[in-house]
């Protein structure tokens, strides 16, 4: 697609992440949204991240494209249609129940399947999350043609994935302690489960129109995801060494991008391991509720380190005030900045700025 209805210089902007990605990008690539003072900012965000547990898929399309209409995407911003139901999809597809707190803007996931009963576990092409899942996707796809790029669902990890279905991450680190034989075959199923599940939609998506984005809005042309593991913030280099790294070693020789959701102060210590597989392109931080925002200085030793690796970053969330400061700290090249603003001026002054250090062409 060379434009979009919410993103007519589309072309250009897909050509520019290609760039990006590939290294030849001098300048930070820059996710910029501006959104009028007079939206809900609250409902604007609800519906842009839940539209799908709030709504069926054709009004929930509907209630997105209504966000998109009111937004400016400037820079490398693109309307992103994400099919949400909520961070662990993998496993409402396998069978854990799906709580959807509106309140709480997120879902939960449990079950109760034992080790035993995930050893031969099928995806049921039945089950109603999976089912609800493809229909939004084949909506999304068909209505997004021309407007908006299509995203994919957030599968989560498997490791993750089995601590819901397990009903709880303490279960999970008693298992890894008593069974680890049986965890690891639970964890090599679930992979192939994963796997197959992202080449379904792959295909519904139409990947070689809409390209490959996600939550995170890192867009490519080839096949990427974003990966990540909540799950080890309970485990010690040693243990997230021997279960799961080999996993995230196969995903990264499986996709042609990936990026590394980093989710908190409590993962720095395998981030070592993962800056060491050469397969993965880059680091995203998140620092995690009651830490300081993205845009603070104590985190620049930590992108420093990243991007010594030789990893692009990505720093999501950084108030818009403080990214030239970062930026005057850092390596500019390999950077995503995502950022959002309903103030117009902060938007005209950022852009001033950049053009002044930067080409923003």
């Amino acid at each position: 697609m060379k434009t979009l209805l919410y993103k007519e210089d589309w072309e250009r902007v897909s050509e520019i992440y290609e760039a990006w990605w590939e290294g030849e990008l001098s300048r930070p690539l820059i996710y910029l949204t501006y959104i009028p003072p007079n939206v809900d900012i609250n409902d604007y965000y609800l519906t842009l991240s839940w539209a799908f547990m709030r709504f069926p898929p054709e009004k929930a399309l509907a209630a997105m494209f209504e966000c998109f209409s009111k937004t400016l995407f400037m820079c490398e911003a693109y309307p992103n249609v994400w099919i949400n139901i909520g961070p662990g999809a993998l496993s409402a597809f396998l069978g854990s129940d799906v709580d959807f707190k509106p309140e709480s803007e997120t879902s939960w996931f449990k079950g109760s399947f034992s080790l035993d009963d995930l050893l031969n576990v099928e995806l049921n092409p039945e089950n109603k999350w999976w089912r609800y899942v493809i229909e939004c996707t084949e909506k999304a796809s068909t209505m997004c043609r021309d407007k908006a790029i299509v995203a994919f669902t957030d599968l989560l990890d498997v490791a993750t994935s089995l601590v819901h279905l397990r009903g709880g991450a303490l279960k999970l680190v008693k298992d890894i302690f008593c069974e680890p034989s049986k965890v690891k075959m639970v964890l090599n199923r679930l992979h192939q489960i994963w796997f197959h599940c992202f080449e379904r939609i792959s295909d519904i998506i139409s990947t070689d129109i809409y390209g490959f984005s996600n939550w995170a809005t890192l867009w490519s042309k080839r096949k990427s995801f974003i990966l990540q593991c909540d799950f080890s913030v309970y485990l010690s280099p040693k243990l997230f060494n021997e279960f799961i790294l080999p996993l995230v070693e196969e995903e990264c020789r499986y996709f042609e991008r990936s990026f590394w959701h980093l989710d908190g102060p409590l993962e720095l210590p395998h981030l070592d391991k993962l800056l060491s597989i050469s397969g993965l392109n880059g680091i995203q931080w998140i620092p995690g509720a009651g830490n300081p925002d993205p845009g603070e200085s104590c985190w620049v030793p930590l992108y420093r380190r990243i991007q010594d690796a030789g990893k692009l970053l990505q720093i999501p969330g950084i108030p818009i005030s403080k990214i030239i400061p970062v930026l005057s700290q850092i390596s500019s090249k390999g950077v995503f900045i995502q950022t959002s603003t309903s103030n117009l001026e902060t938007v005209e002054t950022l852009l001033r700025k950049m053009s002044e250090k930067y080409s923003l062409a």
